[in-house]
């Protein structure tokens, strides 16, 4: 009876989409499936939801586990994508959409507390 080889699930957010890969503990892809995350954008701004992310979690990890029955994960690691803004009430629900990175209103305010407060 052979050894049963231990995974780690990865699940790495970036604006576009979510891709979640298993990894053997010899460091080879056992399975891996990606769904694309819509972002909505303004003027200078780019928001994207939380629940979609949490949808492409559940169906990307339905789909890797399907692929790999046996899979004995002993680890789950997460990337993202760098400065995303998630603002959430004291229980942790989230109040709005995400601010993506490449949102730009900030620069607004920045400009407006500029002129209220020059150096």
């Amino acid at each position: 009876m052979g050894e049963i080889m231990e995974h780690i699930l990865v699940y790495d957010i970036i604006s576009s989409g979510m891709k979640t890969t298993l990894f053997g503990s010899d460091g080879t892809i056992a399975a891996e499936a990606y769904r694309e995350l819509s972002v909505k954008f303004g003027e200078d701004t780019a928001e994207q939801s939380p629940q979609s992310w949490l949808d492409a979690m559940k169906t990307t990890t339905a789909e890797v586990l399907k692929k790999v029955k046996d899979a004995n994960i002993k680890g789950i690691s997460f990337t993202a994508m760098s400065t995303v803004c998630l603002c959430v009430d004291k229980d942790g629900k989230p109040l709005q959409d995400a601010f993506t990175w490449s949102d730009s209103r900030g620069g607004r305010l920045e400009d407006n507390l500029g002129k209220k407060y020059p150096e």
